[in-house]
């Protein structure tokens, strides 16, 4: 190689064959490259009132640079200082190798452009399992992005944008994207923590703006749900919390669900009640109270009022003091508490189908009939004319020849 070919030209073995300090180390201007050195350990070691090493091209082709280092196994650049490195150009700072660009100091490495959609530090890796742009931070801030979009992150397979630190990734913007992700087929963003409680979520967003501020905006355009959300452990899925007292008041909806014009449709009040304008729809067939009973009862039982008020099997026929069915799946449940579960209660049947015990000891069951309860216990059997006042449970909607089996009742107590 001709020495014509470039400002400075050094080799050396264990140190640098020239080292230079002052204002500005080396300023070395070349047609193709500014200065080319090759070292065992350092291709250039310099110190300087402002900068060590100081590269610059006017070539506005890409690919070109006025710093370019290339290491096969360590670092291409590597910059310790206030400014670790810091490059202006096409590309701002360019490395390659097993450690692209690597910085440490009070600002590890800067990254601007002036150029419009120009990238101030991009990261590429082409690997599985490399990485484009890592930030570590052991108190700071792993990386951290300010602008219209602080830190975009794109991957074809892997995550767009990974931080550890303190902050992993943090990023600020006054008008556009704090972060923004983007995948193919993978997750735009991904948040993982094995914290506890609220300081150690997973995703945390939060908004102060007190005039209709908004803490998440979620959007989709498909043919499944805007969001699945799972717990594969033991604890509940959702948790709905507003500044409200215990009496309901003070906060507003927990829910609120509107159609496409923004009529309300379906509410969840402060005080957990819930509103619609359509009514509810259940598989489930009858509407049931909770009521004090003894231990042992079963679905489809036929249910009496014991001398302490306590529901228990009914035992003769045409017992007077029977009060019911014992529900197998109500639809509608009263005297539940809104956490937990009532204590020695157990669903009676009050309107509706339910299922039902029945003996067919007085002559076969058919639809219809009304039924009133029998010799054999918990078990209902057909009424037959003028039946005592107070007896009859509801009138059999299923049949039944002989024997006993379970049929379907349409409740009526009277």
């Amino acid at each position: 190689m001709s020495t014509d070919d470039v400002g400075v030209y050094a080799t050396a073995g264990a140190i640098p064959l020239i080292l230079i300090t002052g204002k500005q180390a080396v300023v070395a201007y070349g047609q193709d490259n500014g200065v080319i050195a090759w070292g065992s350990q350092y291709g250039i070691s310099s110190t300087g009132g402002l900068r060590g090493v100081y590269g610059f091209t006017n070539s506005e082709q890409e690919g070109t640079a006025g710093v370019f280092g290339e290491s096969p196994s360590t670092d291409g650049v590597r910059g310790v200082g206030a400014h670790g490195v810091h490059g202006f150009g096409y590309t701002g700072v360019f490395g390659e190798g097993d450690v692209g660009v690597q910085g440490h100091g009070f600002v590890g490495v800067t990254g601007e452009s002036t150029l419009l959609n120009g990238t101030g530090v991009q990261g590429n890796a082409a690997n599985y399992g490399a990485t484009g742009v890592k930030g570590t931070a052991t108190f700071g801030t792993g990386v951290e992005g300010n602008g219209e979009i602080g830190v975009k992150g794109i991957s074809s397979v892997g995550a767009g944008v990974w931080g550890e630190g303190a902050s992993g990734v943090y990023g600020a913007s006054q008008s556009g994207s704090g972060v923004w992700g983007s995948s193919a087929t993978g997750h735009g963003v991904f948040a993982y923590s094995q914290g506890v409680w609220l300081n150690g979520a997973a995703l945390y967003a939060a908004n102060p703006n007190t005039n209709h501020g908004m803490a998440a905006y979620l959007s989709n355009n498909s043919d499944y749900h805007t969001a699945h959300i799972e717990n594969t452990g033991t604890g509940g899925v959702l948790f709905l919390k507003n500044q409200g007292d215990n009496d309901g008041t003070g906060g507003y909806d927990f829910i609120t669900a509107v159609g496409r014009e923004a009529e309300g449709q379906f509410r969840v009040t402060s005080n957990g009640q819930a509103r619609s304008d359509v009514g509810f729809a259940t598989p489930a067939e009858d509407f049931a109270e909770m009521l004090p009973a003894v231990k042992g009862l079963e679905p489809g039982d036929v249910l009496a009022i014991g001398p302490d008020g306590t529901l228990t099997l009914s035992s003769e026929p045409y017992q007077v003091s029977v009060a019911g069915v014992y529900s197998t799946q109500p639809g509608f449940v009263g005297g539940q508490p809104v956490q937990g579960e009532a204590a020695d209660t157990v669903p009676l049947a009050i309107a509706g189908v339910v299922p039902v015990k029945a003996s067919a000891e007085n002559g076969p069951v058919r639809p219809g009939d009304l039924l009133v309860t029998s010799s054999l216990a918990g078990h209902a059997m057909k009424a037959g004319f003028n039946p005592p006042q107070g007896t009859v449970i509801g009138k059999a909607l299923g049949k039944l020849e002989a024997g006993t089996g379970i049929i379907k009742l349409l409740a009526t107590l009277q």
